[in-house]
């Protein structure tokens, strides 16, 4: 993929992974009137580790690409367990912190997942529809 198109992709996904963050933000204000500060500071916190892990996975894939397919392995997999240790620290800090929400951390996360797929479903690409089609025989 060509290195604009990245960059536009990687740009386009942190727009509407904040939008989405909005709307989980008002749906927190809505729910949670009281005590609602601890789920927007785990929605924050969330969206920002989402938004960091999807750009680590861009410039990883990016730089494993080029790699021997041995050092690629490696270097994929050393980066995949570096993502996934990072989520799991933050997510432990918010199960053991007061002031930060699991469920907000939990929502903030998602937003990047839920907008990759949301994304891929309204598309239209024949690749999209596709996925659900079962193959006749």
């Amino acid at each position: 993929m060509p290195v604009q198109t990245t960059q536009a992709l990687l740009r386009t996904v942190t727009l509407r992974s904040l939008m989405l963050a909005a709307v989980f933000a008002v749906i927190f204000l809505i729910f949670f009137r009281g005590g609602v500060l601890p789920y927007l500071l785990g929605l924050l916190f969330g969206t920002a580790l989402g938004i960091l892990n999807f750009r680590q996975l861009g410039v990883t894939i990016e730089k494993a690409v080029a790699m021997s397919p041995s050092k690629a392995q490696t270097y994929a997999t050393v980066h995949y367990f570096i993502r996934f240790s990072l989520v799991a620290a933050a997510l432990l800090v918010s199960i053991l912190s007061e002031q930060i929400q699991v469920l907000g951390m939990v929502a903030g996360l998602m937003t990047v997942k839920l907008i990759i797929y949301m994304t891929q479903l309204l598309s239209g690409s024949s690749k999209s529809k596709n996925i659900s089609k079962r193959k006749e025989e």
